[in-house]
């Protein structure tokens, strides 16, 4: 039967012309549209038409070999390239992606080879010299060497421009129609984030990843279309130092350390995202934090991370997040659900109310050196002997969701004080976690430990349900 489908199959892309197998083989990534090739005699060449072109070595350079055979890899992932290039009979293409993590030995073939896409007017451009293996602790020490023709900076047909390790004129970025633009291990200087912003007047998405040498971030125009902006991991000469006025930015997106943020127009703020995971210090730090989520109040989705949870009672006024006008609707933490985090989960839960939904992701524990509470806190205590106290507490969630659920001790006692003060709560999802641990359990173990502890809790919502998944 399989057989027979097969051959029916067959008959049937056969009787299609060649112009709609060209729009066919464009829909399909690079690597698959090449495996396309073998399908018959007919197929052999129409992916030589695709649309969507992907020169990556890495489907070429094996990682874990010797330096002297990457090498040889990369020479013939190089002439694989200049020979399909040499194919195309096409007048353009949409999609052009070239990787290449050691540009050095082959820039006049690189040059030719980025020539190829700009001549072909391609929409969506990635140009990705970066080397995968590269510390991200260290990203100083790892420059941009490739330099762009000059070919590119008088290409307007881009709307959508992904770079990776290159160096840019900035006197001379200039592009009318690009709406998407992410730069990853580039040295910035100066007002180079505002140029851009003012030399790409439809520019919509932002986002820097490990980029060097800024000494502040700002991001400053009222005729600015800017809805997205991700920062993530990037190095400030000295101090973090973010100003955004953005009358029309949505998404913003930040991983790094703490600094000072002035974000002036948030109200149009939709989803912030913020990850501290590169901090290591907490002193001090609690005031701007707690500044930063004032400034992000208009944000519908808000996902915080471990540091944030630990640090956030650290500041002059760990009471402030309860007396503002805060809309979040569907609240995101990621913790372990440590003893060092509690404050903060408590803080967070009994202040963005009401909550449409609240996400929990359990995760590794970022460790703070000399990390000290603000205050004893006594996790069995809090949560669970002196939850009378709270009687005139309320968490108004509607929806509660925890990913990675292992049943341990810490995670029972969240759980706990949600089923008790949630009295409007109408779902609870538990899915567990599918890691084995140390001591051998598993995810039936997990699901004993919830499934008894849940039994257990007494419930505030009469029309709670819970499942474990």
């Amino acid at each position: 039967m399989k057989k027979k489908q097969k051959i029916q199959y067959s008959n049937y892309f056969s009787k299609l012309t060649d112009s709609l197998l060209f729009i066919i083989v464009s829909l399909l990534p690079f690597k698959q549209a090449a495996r396309t090739s073998v399908l018959s005699k007919q197929w052999s060449h129409i992916w030589h038409s695709t649309k969507n072109i992907e020169f990556n070595e890495n489907f070429f350079v094996n990682s874990q070999e010797s330096e002297e055979k990457r090498g040889n890899q990369r020479r013939v992932f190089i002439e694989f390239a200049k020979k399909w290039i040499l194919n195309f009979q096409e007048s353009s293409i949409q999609n052009f992606i070239l990787t290449c993590s050691d540009p050095g030995e082959f820039l006049t073939d690189i040059h030719d080879i980025i020539i190829f896409a700009l001549d072909h007017n391609s929409k969506n451009l990635t140009l990705d010299f970066s080397d995968p293996q590269w510390d991200d602790c260290d990203i100083e020490e790892h420059p941009a060497i490739f330099d762009l023709p000059s070919k590119f900076y008088k290409h307007q047909f881009l709307e959508s421009l992904k770079l990776a390790s290159c160096k840019l004129r900035m006197s001379v970025f200039k592009f009318g129609s690009l709406k998407d633009l992410s730069l990853s291990w580039i040295e910035l200087r100066g007002y180079d984030i505002q140029t851009l912003v003012n030399n790409c007047p439809l520019l919509e998405s932002l986002t820097l990843i490990k980029c060097t040498g800024m000494y502040e971030l700002e991001v400053s125009n009222p005729n600015s279309r800017l809805k997205k902006l991700v920062v993530d991991r990037c190095s400030f000469v000295f101090n973090t130092s973010i100003s955004i006025d953005g009358p029309q930015l949505q998404i913003f997106k930040y991983s790094g350390k703490v600094g000072e943020f002035h974000i002036e127009g948030q109200k149009c703020i939709q989803e912030a995202e913020l990850d501290f995971g590169l901090e290591e210090e907490f002193e001090r730090l609690g005031d701007l934090l707690s500044d930063l989520l004032e400034q992000l109040d208009s944000a519908k989705v808000l996902t915080v991370d471990s540091y944030l949870l630990q640090v956030i009672t650290h500041g002059n006024d760990p009471q402030y997040c309860g007396e503002g006008d805060l809309e979040t609707k569907h609240l995101i933490l990621k913790t372990a659900l440590h003893a060092n985090e509690f404050p903060g989960i408590k803080y967070l839960l009994e202040s963005f109310t009401p909550l449409e939904k609240l996400t929990i992701e359990i995760g590794p524990l970022k460790v703070l050196r000399r990390y000290e509470p603000r205050y004893r806190f006594n996790p069995e205590g809090c949560w669970t002997k002196n939850l009378i106290l709270y009687k005139d507490i309320e968490i108004d969630v509607k929806e509660a969701e925890v990913k990675g659920f292992k049943g341990t001790k810490n995670e029972l006692f969240v759980l706990q004080y949600l089923l008790v003060l949630a009295r409007s709560m109408e779902q609870m999802h538990i899915y567990l976690s599918r890691e084995v641990g140390e001591d051998g359990s598993n995810v039936e173990t997990y699901r004993q430990r919830t499934v008894e502890g849940v039994m257990k809790f007494r419930r505030s919502s009469k029309t709670l349900r819970i499942s474990v998944n």
